[in-house]
């Protein structure tokens, strides 16, 4: 009887999980326990140009000669780690490039070995840096969208870039951030609704 092949990187295309519809994305508190067995990851769609005229925006495709694919540029999660310093990490080490990540383009899932790979994406903008080929990238491409989607190897990914597209395309927005048990006046000073009472300085 034949032993059964464990699935790897290179079969991710055969049985994902894409959750990267819709703009509102967000990352639980603790993502590990949503997956049996995860192994967590995050990369990001990296891109140079300007957005107000997309026809300049190029993305970045890597060559893993470990897999001999084309694929977007992502690693697996230190100890202690949180998932945007992985994301911004693993695309200094894989491509030498410097980034602000952007929006949070959603999760890939897929099993390799006898684990659950979860992987999230962001938009990452190059600040700045230099590739020089390395052991885990022999090689970067940086290419209008159209072309990079043709050399992707993957269909999950060539989802990601599509996602990533989508949001290059959406007008700049003002963010805010919100944070839980941040300081805020006294509630016998505020009449209000308390979810709207002012933070101190502290806060």
């Amino acid at each position: 009887m034949a032993k059964k092949k464990m699935p790897h990187e290179v079969d991710k295309d055969q049985v994902p999980e894409l959750l990267v519809n819709g703009r509102h994305q967000v990352i639980p508190a603790d993502p590990a326990k949503e997956f049996r067995r995860a192994m967590l990851a995050a990369g990001a769609v990296l891109w140079r140009g300007d957005l107000s005229d997309l026809d300049s925006v190029e993305v970045a495709v890597i060559h893993r000669p470990s897999y001999d694919d084309w694929s977007l540029a992502k690693g697996k999660l230190d100890p202690g780690e949180s998932l945007p310093t992985t994301a911004a990490r693993e695309i200094l080490e894989e491509t030498g490039f410097e980034i602000r990540l952007g929006k949070l383009l959603g999760k890939v899932t897929y099993p390799v070995q006898n684990r659950t790979k979860v992987v999230y994406y962001w938009t990452g903008e190059v600040l700045g840096g230099e590739f020089t080929p390395n052991g885990e990238v022999d090689e970067l491409r940086w290419l209008p969208i159209a072309e990079a989607r043709a050399l992707l190897s993957y269909e999950v990914d060539r989802l990601v870039l599509d996602k990533a597209e989508k949001r290059f395309r959406l007008p700049a927005t003002s963010r805010v951030l919100y944070i839980r048990h941040g300081r805020a006046h006294q509630r016998r000073n505020w009449d209000g609704d308390d979810s709207l009472r002012p933070l101190d300085k502290k806060g």
